[in-house]
């Protein structure tokens, strides 16, 4: 029989405690009282809790072993008991409880429904669905639901995947959480939207495309004369694995305005696109008021030198976590900030592609967005809950759940289409979307976004008295 030998005195309590409890165990059932089996628990998370405290071997165990051994029993037991969790509440608001149980369906490749409708459950008294035809289309492929972003003006542009991940923020995710959405990404063939901390080594690792967010005030880029470093920019910008700029604009309408005199901010733009070698460029913006818009479609159309896409973002913090209900999220004041872009885009004859970014859970979230002139997609939160909360899950499991997740969104995608009698992403009409507001009020998506607040549209005669 081989001989027993301690490292220290903790093998030795951790022995004493298993005794213990065995003893407290069989006591409470055989003499029948309640509370040495409630002691008996007690004593046994205890246990289990110096043993990954002294004992651990696993480097996952190293930060709050007690905290992850109940988020995973947790969770393997019903997701719906998981998202209650203190540490996911902020994800959690973001989502209601049918969108996050989908969630993790199709992160565990589970077979889903198709969804025609919103999943906002009864607290929303609002009811959205799709119309479907009669004549369904040929199947739609999911590899094939990509568009091509960049003008004329662009000479490398770049062919994005419809549903795509970010903005990511480095302070808000830890740096496995990264490294695990940008290599599920690279397995999908999605882009990684970078957020304005910039470039990360997680980010490289994970092998995905890059979409480099940067702020026109980041003082990164600023020589020691406060003026832009455009050397310091096209060393960064002619890096491989970045396939697009984004620029972040301020929240403030009129701050943007001051910028767009004498189209300063577009001839900006331009620049930066020939700096980085011809790629793709363009803007973020944040719930835009109107006249925004169309100041910004003047300047293009006065210049002639086009944005080649324009990012409309709903959220109202820095990295997309908006500590809000679930009823303030579905306002969706960015959507009709998205119609009044695509009507001024189609109104003043520009080349420029639109990416809604947002609350984006479903297929019929994607076909809305693109029904109301999104080109492409970003979602964040849907990504980060479809890693889950393992115990012992490595990198390898949690970037197959982010592929699972977004591979069965976009397959769902192009069923739905097919349901719809779509053959490409250019026919999906927001007249086949319905809300219901009442019993005896529906209205389709057109007349509630299209049919209000007409676009001005260039003055042909600017000259003439």
């Amino acid at each position: 029989m081989k001989k027993f030998r301690f490292q220290s005195l903790v093998g030795a309590g951790i022995i004493l405690l298993f005794c213990l409890n065995i003893t407290l165990l069989l006591a409470g059932i055989f003499i029948g009282e309640t509370w040495l089996i409630v002691v008996a628990i007690l004593v046994s998370i205890a246990q289990m809790a110096l043993h990954d405290i002294f004992r651990r071997k696993h480097s996952i165990l190293r930060h709050h072993p007690a905290k992850k051994l109940l988020n995973h029993f947790i969770s393997r037991i019903s997701p719906e008991l998981s998202r209650f969790l203190p540490g996911d509440a902020r994800l959690s608001n973001l989502v209601t409880s049918k969108e996050h149980e989908l969630i993790v369906s199709r992160a565990r490749n589970l077979p889903t429904t198709v969804v025609k409708g919103t999943l906002a459950g009864d607290e929303c008294n609002n009811a959205e669905y799709i119309l479907h035809s009669s004549n369904m289309a040929e199947p739609v492929r999911a590899d094939e639901l990509k568009v091509r972003v960049g003008s004329s003006q662009c000479s490398e542009p770049y062919e994005m995947n419809l549903l795509n991940i970010g903005p990511l923020s480095p302070k808000s995710f830890s740096n496995a959480s990264i490294l695990a959405l940008c290599s599920g990404a690279n397995i999908s063939q999605c882009a990684v939207n970078t957020g304005k901390a910039g470039i990360s080594p997680h980010m490289i690792r994970g092998g995905s495309d890059l979409i480099w967010q940067i702020a026109h005030e980041d003082y990164a880029f600023r020589k020691e004369d406060s003026s832009f470093d455009e050397q310091l920019f096209q060393e960064t910008a002619s890096r491989p694995y970045i396939k697009m700029v984004e620029l972040v604009l301020p929240r403030q309408d009129a701050t943007i305005m001051k910028r767009l005199w004498r189209n300063r901010m577009i001839i900006f733009l331009d620049r930066l696109r020939h700096l980085s070698g011809g790629k793709p460029i363009g803007i973020r913006l944040f719930n835009p008021a109107n006249e925004t818009i169309d100041a910004i479609c003047r300047s293009m159309w006065e210049t002639g030198l086009h944005i080649d896409f324009v990012t409309i973002d709903g959220s109202l913090s820095a990295d997309g976590l908006d500590p809000l209900n679930i009823n303030h999220t579905r306002e969706a004041s960015h959507l009709r900030a998205l119609s009044f872009f695509r009507r001024s885009i189609e109104q003043y004859e520009l080349e420029c592609s639109l990416i809604a970014s947002g609350n984006i859970v479903t297929e019929y979230d994607i076909l809305k967005s693109v029904a109301l002139g999104a080109d492409a997609c970003y979602c964040m939160a849907p990504m980060v809950l479809a890693l889950g909360r393992p115990l012992f899950r490595k990198l390898a499991a949690q970037r197959l759940r982010v592929a699972n997740f977004h591979r069965n969104t976009l397959q769902a995608t192009a069923k739905l289409m097919k349901q719809c009698g779509y053959y490409r992403l250019k026919d999906v009409n927001a007249r086949d979307f319905f809300l219901t507001t009442s019993h005896y009020n529906i209205k389709t998506l057109h007349e509630i976004y299209f049919n209000n607040h007409p676009v001005k549209g260039p003055k042909l005669f600017t000259g003439l008295s």
